[in-house]
């Protein structure tokens, strides 16, 4: 949900990471910094705002394949609302202590909408334990 928010363009009101990396998340960013947590104690939130003119639909897909599951969240919307471009740029990690594990990280996002920008984010996160622990 996050990332359809976040690649939707829309103003992401509150955010929390992981507290791991989970390296199938990777795919399709150059790394995984493009999470949010929804089921952790204590209870975290997700919240975003729907800025376009219409309102939308989420519809989710769930399915299995050779014991991996599979998700897709895909968005709609009116044919007629406005299109944006999003640009998710500057991915840094720093402060490793355990690669792919234990680390800080950002990455950016630009937000266009008739070749101007609309916003521009910095999104932070912190993995502070080992994947499967």
């Amino acid at each position: 949900l996050f990332r359809t928010a976040l690649e939707a363009g829309f103003p992401i009101l509150e955010r929390y990471n992981h507290a791991w990396n989970v390296p199938k998340y990777d795919w399709p960013y150059e790394m995984n910094l493009v999470d949010a947590a929804y089921l952790t104690v204590p209870k975290v939130d997700l919240r975003f705002v729907n800025d376009l003119d219409y309102p939308v639909l989420f519809k989710t897909e769930l399915w299995r394949d050779n014991d991996y599951e599979y998700q897709k969240l895909t968005l709609y919307t009116n044919p007629k609302a406005k299109k944006r471009e999003v640009t998710l740029t500057n991915f840094k990690v720093w402060d490793v202590e355990i690669p792919n594990s234990i680390f800080k990280g950002s990455f950016d996002r630009i937000v266009k909408q008739d070749g101007e920008v609309l916003r521009t984010d910095n999104w932070y996160s912190h993995y502070t334990l080992v994947y499967g622990t």
